[in-house]
């Protein structure tokens, strides 16, 4: 079945590094508007089955409201859905070559009552995800984006 996880990241994109397909697709998915997209990148994300809409998915596990947006460099995505076949691992994964600086987290529904997180960090194109505390995300968020 699979547990229903969340995605909250806020994204500097290198815009001279993506790709043009890249972007296009990367703003489809923000919109919701993949329906007859084709060419699609050549990536493993799109050959799973929810990558066209799984940006804007939901579920009632989690507070905050899905909202997904991509204006010039900068990405934001809060989104919810059963990653069954690490679709959301997929996609940061594709997204990760293009990355300048991120602050985000990935967290199942069965974490919502540990106050727990798996921090998301992109280096040199390289992502890794680890767990930690709320504090500890929001001290890295002050850090990247001031506040």
């Amino acid at each position: 079945m699979g547990d229903y996880t969340q995605l909250v990241l806020e994204a500097s994109l290198d815009l001279s590094s993506i790709p043009e397909l890249d972007y296009i697709t990367l703003q489809a998915m923000a919109l919701g508007k993949t329906e007859g997209l084709f060419p699609l990148p050549n990536h493993p994300l799109f050959s799973k089955f929810r990558w066209e809409y799984m940006l804007r998915c939901t579920s009632s596990y989690f507070e905050e409201e899905t909202n997904t947006t991509l204006v010039e460099d900068r990405l934001c995505i809060c989104c919810s859905l059963k990653n069954y076949r690490g679709e959301i691992e997929s996609f940061l994964n594709w997204i990760a070559p293009f990355i300048k600086d991120v602050v985000g987290y990935i967290r199942d529904e069965y974490e919502l009552s540990l106050d727990t997180k798996r921090l998301i960090t992109i280096e040199d194109g390289v992502l890794t995800i680890t767990g930690i505390l709320q504090e500890e995300f929001s001290k890295r968020h002050r850090e990247i984006y001031g506040g």
